[in-house]
């Protein structure tokens, strides 16, 4: 039978030898003794050479030391490999011990934890069971001993042994599924609600509002819903017409410097006091007029709610240092699900807001 040793060099040339390395000899099992046989038995077998130098162990740094003669002897090779074998087992077993040691801390800290702790969101949509992650200074559960048993799992060891609180956790796992499935469901049927409220509202605007072409087209579903919250603005907004419509700022109204040939402006709107925009005592006393005369005249029967908020625009350019704000008077009407808006200018008079209109072809 052949088998595969290793000489070493260093070994070799001081003893005279001129062969060394890896290098296959023969060996008889019958002159060996029952530890050397299971030895051999044990080696691993690679094209008819059993290999007395592979490690089939993990490799470990306080492991003993192969055989460093300058002869090949099998016999060294033999024994060494026994002594590795107990020295294995040993380890083996010292490091089974720690495993089990250190899974039944981490059992007992998470048999102490409620149902919620084995709950962790996947996505942001959906929630699944799994091992509760142990805080700073909590006990962990062991890495995987690759070389021991492939079976020993300590993600599966550790689910055995919290099996009740796992199937709790599943039960509350479902719990909340049902929750938020009946919660889904609830919103589903209340959008689908909202849809057939508005769309009922759009087709009582349409009779009551527009013309024969137009609720033909709705009837057909062609007509354009922009045009009829248009129509249902000028209907809403028509007692407020003495009052000049708001003009957004345009870049011709910055007062750029006669060198700037940037006409690009960066622009923020919104209400006035999160833009931190003042109004002046005139422009309130417009804004007071046109909050008093809305709440009057659009407090409609149908309407649900009328807002009137101090609203402002400011502008910049992104060149030279040209700014300009202007505020308005943001009148919003609700009518259950349809709402419209429209902005009053309140910086200048109705005749200079009026020109403003006419120069920007509003």
């Amino acid at each position: 039978m052949q088998v595969r040793v290793n000489a070493d060099r260093e070994q070799a040339i001081l003893a005279g030898h001129d062969r060394y390395g890896s290098m296959v000899v023969g060996i008889n099992p019958a002159e060996l003794g029952d530890e050397d046989r299971a030895a051999l038995a044990a080696a691993p077998e690679v094209n008819g050479v059993i290999d007395l130098t592979a490690l089939t162990w993990g490799y470990r740094p306080n492991a003993p030391k192969p055989p460093c003669s300058a002869d090949a002897d099998p016999l060294a090779w033999l024994a060494w490999r026994r002594v590795m074998q107990a020295f294995e087992t040993a380890c083996r077993k010292e490091e089974a011990a720690q495993f089990d040691q250190e899974l039944a801390a981490y059992l007992d800290w998470a048999r102490a934890q409620p149902a919620e702790a084995f709950l962790e969101w996947s996505t942001p949509s959906h929630e699944r069971v799994r091992l509760p992650r142990p805080p700073g200074g909590a006990p962990r559960l062991p890495d995987r001993l690759r070389w021991l048993d492939p079976s020993r799992d300590p993600e599966q060891r550790a689910r055995e042994g919290l099996a009740e609180q796992w199937a709790a956790a599943e039960e509350l796992l479902a719990t909340r599924e049902g929750e938020r499935q009946a919660r889904r469901e609830a919103e589903a049927a209340e959008q689908a609600a909202k849809a057939t409220r508005r769309q009922e509202q759009l087709a009582a605007w349409v009779g009551s509002i527009m013309n024969e072409n137009a609720q033909g087209r709705f009837q057909r579903g062609v007509l354009a819903e922009s045009e009829i919250m248009d129509a249902i603005a000028e209907e809403t907004f028509a007692p407020l017409d003495e009052f000049p419509r708001y003009v957004p700022i345009a870049s011709e109204l910055l007062g750029h410097d006669e060198t700037c040939d940037e006409r690009e402006m960066d622009c923020r709107v919104g209400p006035a006091n999160d833009l931190g925009v003042a109004l002046t005592h005139d422009q309130y006393a417009r804004f007071l007029k046109i909050e008093r005369m809305a709440t009057e005249l659009l407090a409609r029967p149908e309407s649900t709610r009328v807002d009137v908020t101090p609203y402002a625009q400011v502008c910049a350019c992104s060149e030279c240092d040209a700014e300009l704000s202007r505020v308005a008077a943001r009148v919003t009407v609700h009518y259950g699900e349809l709402t419209v808006s429209r902005a009053y200018g309140l910086d200048l008079s109705p005749e200079e807001e009026a020109e403003i209109q006419y120069l920007l072809g509003f």
